[in-house]
């Protein structure tokens, strides 16, 4: 019986004994994971590592008010800039300020409004501007600010949506029975425009991938702009430089 109770003791010493190594191996992986990390951060950009900053802060961050603080080294002991504030930037915000500071030709708001959106970037173009009552030909008055518009999206890489729109009158004649058609007509004479002159600033090579950015759609009277029917500011038509996705835009930064 004496044997039996020493052989226990001896094993139950034996196990407690061999309890350090749990937290000496907890250790060696932390250190590892140390040394991976700054390792893998020697080399990093700021763009990767505001990415790494924001993917951190959500998984992390027990507030939505949290403040990211701190710096990062760069190259030759320089530090990136400390980051505040407590929501990293929404792509479309960052895609809406990119067009904004892109845009060097600033219109006369009179004319021709400029809205930012989540679906992109639009300009709203008055029909009074463009075309003459219940028509779809283009006036001559229009060209400068139509121009202005062409060169900056031959600058810019994103889709481009033209949509027209009208008020509730109805229409009904031999060439647009219904504000359908006239809608329409009035959206694709401003898309055959910003051709025309694209082909007098591009090779062939270059319209030929220009001109697959476009789409063109007319939405009569069922997407008015005010909501009296009958509003002068329902009949329009919007150009709109589509806003890149949140995951072709994170994947642009990510890649930098």
């Amino acid at each position: 019986m004496a044997k039996k109770k020493k052989k226990e003791e001896h094993e139950c010493e034996t196990a407690g004994g061999l309890r350090w190594l749990i937290t000496y191996a907890d250790m060696i992986t932390l250190l590892l994971g140390v040394f991976i990390i700054l390792v893998g951060s020697s080399a990093i950009t700021e763009s990767k590592y505001d990415a790494m900053t924001r993917s951190f802060s959500r998984v992390f961050s027990l507030f939505p008010g949290a403040e990211e603080t701190g710096t990062m080294p760069g190259k030759g002991g320089e530090t990136f800039p400390q980051k505040k504030g407590a929501q990293p930037e929404a792509p479309e915000v960052a895609y809406k300020k990119q067009i904004a500071t892109a845009y060097k030709e600033p219109f006369t708001l009179e004319k021709v409004k400029n809205i930012q959106t989540r679906k992109g970037f639009i300009f709203r173009i008055p029909d009074t501007l463009l075309f003459a009552g219940g028509s779809d030909q283009l006036l001559s008055s229009s060209f400068d600010e139509l121009n202005k518009i062409a060169k900056f999206i031959e600058r810019q890489q994103n889709k481009i949506k033209i949509e027209g729109h009208t008020d509730a009158t109805p229409i009904n004649t031999e060439e647009f029975p219904s504000n359908w058609e006239l809608s329409i007509a009035r959206a694709d004479s401003v898309r055959q425009y910003f051709f025309d002159k694209a082909m007098t600033r591009m090779t062939p090579e270059e319209f030929e991938v220009y001109r697959k950015r476009f789409s063109v759609s007319g939405f009569a009277q069922f997407k008015p702009a005010s909501d009296n029917p009958l509003s002068s500011e329902n009949r329009r038509v919007d150009v709109i430089i589509v806003s890149q996705s949140k995951a072709i835009i994170q994947k642009k930064i990510l890649s930098e």
